[in-house]
Parts: structure tokens; C-alpha cells; sequence
């Protein structure tokens, strides 16, 4: 047999194997989530049989070791093909062999497990060496299927440390929440993200075991987020580094998800199967982007050198002296204020017409406050990102960062110290859900819209749009806990919004994204096709907002303010298809501010009890 077959058959056999123990990890999450442990209260043999009557839990168990033995026959083939064909390759070799011997210590621990009828402790040695023979075989496999250098250059940046650090997080993380489900800790803490709504909980050790796990989720998700916008600024134009941190960044935030889906759903097993599937995902996502980050070489070193040029001569802070009051006026200004101030509108009128009336004043000022920082914070993360193009366009030139008032490590620091301080506010004086929606609104706006859409996509602002319409519904589940079907149209109203809102700015300032070779329509599909997306946009919107009258949810005033406020709107949209004048976008863009203002507001007067119709 030739080298290329043999090299084929391994890549095939490693495939398999990482395949089959993932899904070993994921059966031992169905033995541990329904207690069936000691379906085999035996080992080797179950019952005192090689195949015992399957049924119960002692299917379940029987099943894992069933599939522990596909495994093991799967990790001698990997290792005995890579002897043979990559004896001279240490990066496949050394992990394939390797794997062996962390398997013999994977089936003493499934023993040892047994015979002491699961000790947590054994338990979480157990899931922890099954997470390093896991990351080994997927190091094995990703170097028979891109042969790298084995000296790969050295990076210009401390990526590659933050990349490592990040894999460590992920297993400490992982582990002390094996730690949580064996002492049953997580049952003892039924609101997400707080336990039980306190920053310590009290009712003895387990609520603080669990407590502790969500904070140590929370610093090692900031963790891996901090390198995950890292890795945008110093390999964006790698694009398999790129593909691999997207991964990672949407296998974190399904995990964040479903962690929470496990608490509010009051611990469902199917659930708690997810959540352990989920965190292995994560876990060989970061395996995978740590050894991608490594073997790639960052940007050239001339393009950093005119990167590190630009940042002491562009974006370096000015020495002019700055008072007090100067300072925080350009922290406002990074937070982008005039976007503030539309979006806690939206957040006001939603808790208002969710209360039909006004709420207590301190659960308004603590949703507005959560609500501003999350915004604002995302903002400034927002300048941190553009802040090479920023500079180029006239429109965003005088920004705290392009001007030079702010540092680029300030934005930074002040966006996810800021994002952090708003969830946490939601979270403690709120609910743990106008937290969470939050939440998601900042990782969808500076990780979804900012670092994948905004550069690659004409459709950004489409896509991106849900990110502006998250603030009604963290102001209706501030006041219900919960989102329902007219806040569902909330969302959609300003879904359909954003597109003919931005677009007719982006019609003023075609010029300044032509520089910086962002597609935004304009620039990608041209000034025409961008005016007849305005209108179908338009159309699609206001039909929208005249569907909660035609539910009953809004009465007539409301059905008179939506279809007079539409109209004008349509009529501005249609005058930009025919005249395409920039007096016209300029027209549209400013009244699409108050239009929602105005809609929002009919909405809270119809809700209060005026009603015509």
C-alpha cells in the first residue's frame, strides 16, 4: 500500500475517532443526567455478564461501555496507521500514540468509578481526562489534514499566549461544572444568572459551588472573547484562523444559551445533555483554534509595522491637557449617545406598554441604566474594531479614537468593563432574562454585526438589524419576565426599521465606505438597487406595524398613529426612488428617528387605556 493511500485511510480512521468520542462524551452525559451510573454496578462485566439484559439503566451504562470499546479499537487503529505512515511527523505521531496511554488511564478511572459507586471527585478526573484524550486525538487528525511546519513562524502579537490561556479556561471551566452536576449543586440555584437572584447566595456550600461556576464562566467567557476580538485585529486576513474563531464564537454563546435554557427550565435532562454536548464543542473548537493560531503566521511584519505606525501617529492619545469634565465628555462620545438615547426610548416603551401604565421608578432607572451601559459599552467596542477605517472617513474622523483622545487599549477596556457592569445591573436589580437578552443583543452587535457581516456582506445591516431591536424586549421581560407575542412584533418593527433608517444615511456618505471598501449597499449593489430596497423595506415595516391592531393586541388610536406615521414614511421612501437626491435620504433618515419615537409612544398612549376604536 503507497503513502497516499495509507495517509487517506488515516485521516478517515482519525476522522471516526474523534467522531465516535465525542459521541462517547456525550453518553456519558445521558449515564450522569439519569442517574444510571450503577446500571452496571460491576466492571469489567455488567451483571456479572459480558452482555447483560438490556433494559433500564442498565442499558444506559451498558451503552457507554459499548461504545468505550468502539473507541478503544478506533484509537489502537489511529496509532498503529500513524506508526506506520507518520513515524517521522511528531505532530501526528506523538498525539496518536499518546492517545494510548491516556486511554488505559480513561478505562482505570471508568473502573475506579464504578467500585467506589461515583465519587463526584473520580467523576470529574473521569470527564477531565476524557476532554485531554479528546483534544489529543483532534491535534492528531487536524495535523494529518494540514501538514504544517513543524517551526511555524513566529507570531507578532501575544495571540498564541491568549489562545492557550483561553484552552485552559475552557477545561477549568468545563471540569468545575462536572464539579456542580456530581454534588448536585446546580439544583440548589433556580435563577439564571444569579443564584437564586443573589451575588452570594446564601442556604449553605452547594449555592456557593454553583455561584462560583457562573463566575468563573463569566471571566473565562470574557477571556475568550478578549482573544477571539484579538484574533480579528491580528489574522483577519487568515481565513481559516477566521472560520475557526467564528466557530468558537458560536459554539460559546450556544453554550452560554443553554446553560441558562437548563436553569429557567427548571434542570430538563435533555437539556443537561445539551449543555455537556455543548461544552465538549467549545472544547475542541478552542483546541482547534489554538493549534490554527500557532501554526499561522501573523500579518506580514512590514503591514505591522505600518500598523504600529498609524496607531503612534493616528490613534496615539493627544498630550494636550484634559480636565476632568473633558475626559468623561469623550467617554460619552465613544458611547455614541444620539444611538442611546433612541434605543432606552424603545426600552421605555416597551416596559410601559407591557405595565399598561408606569412600573416602579426603581425598576425603570435600574432597565435604563443596565440598558445604557450595554449600548453604550457595545459602542465603544464597536470604535475599538473600526478604528482603522474610522480615521479614513469624514464622517467618523473626529471620534474620540481616529482624533486621538482616547487610547485604543481605553475603548477597549472602558467597552467590556462597561457591557459587564450593564448585564450585571440587568441581572441583580432587574431579572436574570432582561439580562440575558441584553447579553445578546452586545454579542450580536459587536461579534455577529461588527467583526463578520459589516466587512463581508451587503446584507449587514439587514442580518445586523435584529441587534438594535433586542431593547424592547429587555424592557418588556424587566417588567413580565418574560417575552410574548406583541413583543415579538416590538422586535420585528424595528427589524424592518433599520434597513430603510441606515440606508438612507448610508445614501449621504456612499463616499467615505467606497474609501475603506465596506460593501454596504450602496457601495456593493449601487445607489438605484439601494433606493428600491428602501421601499420594499419600507412596505414591509409599516404592514408590520399594523398587524398588533389586526391581533387586537393595539386599539384604534394606535391603528390611526401607525398608518399616518407609515404613510409619510412611504411617501419619503418613494420620493427617494424618484428624485435619488441626497436632500431626500437626509429627509428620510431624520424622520425615521422621530417616526419611531412617535410609534412607540402611540403605542404606550393606546396601551394606558385611550382607545377610540
Amino acid at each position: 500500500m503507497n503513502h497516499s493511500t495509507l495517509a487517506r485511510i488515516f485521516r478517515g480512521v482519525a476522522v471516526a475517532t474523534v467522531i465516535a468520542t465525542f459521541v462517547l462524551v456525550i453518553v456519558g452525559g445521558i449515564v450522569r443526567e439519569s442517574g444510571s451510573g450503577l446500571g452496571c454496578p460491576d466492571w469489567p462485566l455488567c451483571q456479572g455478564r459480558v452482555i447483560p439484559q438490556l433494559q433500564g439503566a442498565t442499558l444506559i451504562e451498558f451503552s457507554h461501555r459499548f461504545t468505550s470499546s468502539i473507541v478503544t479499537v478506533l484509537i489502537f487503529a489511529t496509532a498503529l496507521i500513524a506508526w506506520r505512515q507518520y513515524r517521522h511527523d511528531k505532530w501526528v505521531l506523538y498525539p496518536a500514540v499518546g492517545a494510548i496511554g491516556l486511554l488505559v488511564v480513561q478505562i482505570l478511572l471508568g473502573g475506579i468509578t464504578v467500585l467506589f459507586e461515583l465519587p463526584p471527585a473520580i467523576v470529574g478526573i473521569h470527564l477531565g481526562n476524557a476532554l485531554l484524550l479528546f483534544g489529543t486525538l483532534i491535534t492528531a487528525t487536524l495535523f494529518a489534514w494540514q501538514p504544517w511546519s513543524a517551526s511555524p513562524q513566529a507570531a507578532h502579537d501575544n495571540l498564541p499566549r491568549l489562545a492557550i490561556a483561553s484552552l485552559i479556561g475552557t477545561f477549568i471551566l468545563i471540569i468545575s461544572g462536572t464539579v456542580v452536576t456530581g454534588t448536585e449543586a446546580h439544583l440548589t440555584c433556580t435563577t439564571w444568572p444569579l443564584c437564586n437572584d443573589q451575588l452570594i447566595p446564601s442556604g449553605g456550600i452547594l449555592p456557593l459551588i454553583a455561584a462560583t461556576h457562573r463566575y468563573v464562566a463569566t471571566v473565562i467567557g470574557l477571556m475568550i472573547l478578549y482573544t477571539l476580538i484579538q484574533t480579528w485585529r491580528t489574522r483577519r486576513n487568515n481565513a481559516l484562523v477566521m472560520r475557526v474563531s467564528f466557530a468558537a464564537l458560536g459554539l460559546l454563546i450556544a453554550q452560554i444559551a443553554v446553560g441558562a435554557i437548563h436553569v429557567e427550565l427548571a434542570f430538563p435532562m435533555l437539556v443537561g445533555i445539551l449543555h455537556l454536548a455543548s461544552a465538549a464543542a467549545v472544547w475542541a473548537a478552542m483546541v482547534v483554534f489554538t493549534i490554527v493560531v500557532y501554526q499561522t503566521t501573523a500579518r506580514h511584519a512590514e503591514q505591522k509595522a505600518d500598523a504600529d505606525k498609524r496607531d503612534q501617529t493616528q490613534l496615539k492619545p493627544t498630550s494636550e491637557p484634559h480636565g476632568a469634565w473633558s475626559t468623561i465628555k469623550t467617554y460619552i462620545v465613544l458611547m455614541k449617545p444620539w444611538i442611546i438615547g433612541l434605543l432606552l426610548t424603545t426600552t421605555l416603551a416597551a416596559m410601559l406598554v407591557a405595565q399598561r401604565g408606569l412600573p416602579s421608578l426603581a425598576l425603570v432607572f435600574f432597565t435604563l441604566l443596565g440598558g445604557g451601559l450595554t449600548a453604550g459599552g457595545s459602542s465603544a467596542l464597536n470604535s475599538y474594531i473600526d478604528r482603522d477605517i474610522d480615521p479614513v472617513m469624514g464622517r467618523t474622523s473626529r471620534r474620540p479614537l481616529p482624533s486621538g483622545k482616547l487610547s485604543p487599549r481605553d475603548a477597549l477596556v472602558f467597552g467590556l468593563v462597561t457591557c459587564a457592569l450593564g448585564v450585571i445591573i440587568l441581572a441583580v436589580f432587574v431579572n436574570g432574562l432582561s439580562a440575558l437578552l441584553s447579553l445578546a443583543g452586545i454579542v450580536y452587535y459587536v461579534g455577529i454585526y461588527t467583526l463578520v457581516l459589516k466587512r463581508r456582506t451587503p446584507q449587514n445591516v439587514v442580518i445586523g438589524g435584529a441587534a438594535g431591536a433586542i431593547p424592547p424586549l429587555v424592557g418588556w421581560a424587566a417588567v413580565t419576565n418574560e417575552v410574548n407575542l406583541l413583543a415579538v412584533y416590538l422586535f420585528l418593527i424595528i427589524f424592518y426599521w433599520t434597513p430603510p433608517h441606515t440606508w438612507a444615511l448610508m445614501l449621504m456618505v456612499t463616499k467615505d465606505y467606497e474609501k475603506v471598501g465596506v460593501p454596504m449597499m450602496p457601495v456593493a449593489r449601487g445607489e438605484s438597487e439601494t433606493r428600491r430596497q428602501i421601499v420594499l423595506y419600507s412596505l414591509l415595516m409599516v404592514a408590520i406595524t399594523l398587524i398588533p391592531f389586526a391581533l387586537q393586541a393595539l386599539g384604534g388610536l394606535y391603528l390611526i398613529m401607525a398608518t399616518l406615521l407609515g404613510g409619510w414614511f412611504l411617501y419619503l421612501a418613494v420620493k427617494i426612488l424618484r428624485d435619488g437626491s441626497k436632500k431626500s435620504a437626509r429627509k428620510l433618515y431624520i424622520y425615521s428617528n422621530a417616526y419611531l419615537a412617535l410609534l412607540f409612544l402611540a403605542m404606550v398612549v393606546d396601551k394606558s387605556g385611550f382607545h377610540i376604536l
